[in-house]
């Protein structure tokens, strides 16, 4: 699944913020419970959170991530363990006359468990990553 969000904020200030995984769970207290990194080096950051999905049921979710960041423009994260282990999400930052245009391009692996809440899934995680963009651009704008 992709789309774009058009964005006021600089570049460069949406893209640390976008860096910086354990600021995700104070942006989105209700739906990112924590986020501790694990693991660091020069080519990757592994993370491991604790998510609420709150849609048709209510359950929390523990995963590790590992997170690529290619040259100021680019954030490539795959889930690595949990129930949508295999995920992918590509996120890329583009320069634009208005602030920022943020590529977002997502594919969503479910175990077999839930299977059936597919569609639901897609939609809630789809609208997780809006707000939590849109809450990066706020806080991006609001530090000038």
């Amino acid at each position: 699944m992709d789309f774009e969000i058009e964005l006021a904020a600089n570049k460069s200030k949406l893209f640390s913020i976008a860096a910086d995984f354990q600021v995700y769970k104070k942006l989105l207290p209700d739906q990112i419970l924590d986020v501790k990194i694990v693991q660091k080096d020069e080519s990757h950051i592994v993370t491991e959170e604790i998510l609420l999905f709150a849609s048709v049921i209510k359950k929390e979710i523990n995963q590790q991530s590992r997170h690529k960041i290619i040259e100021g423009d680019v954030i490539d994260s795959e889930i690595i363990s949990g129930p949508l282990k295999g995920s992918t999400v590509h996120a890329q930052f583009i320069e634009s006359p208005t602030g920022t245009k943020v590529s977002i391009s997502f594919e969503l692996k479910v175990s077999l468990m839930y299977k059936i809440l597919t569609p639901l899934i897609k939609k809630y995680y789809k609208i997780i990553l809006k707000a939590l963009f849109y809450k990066m651009n706020n806080m991006a704008l609001s530090s000038n």
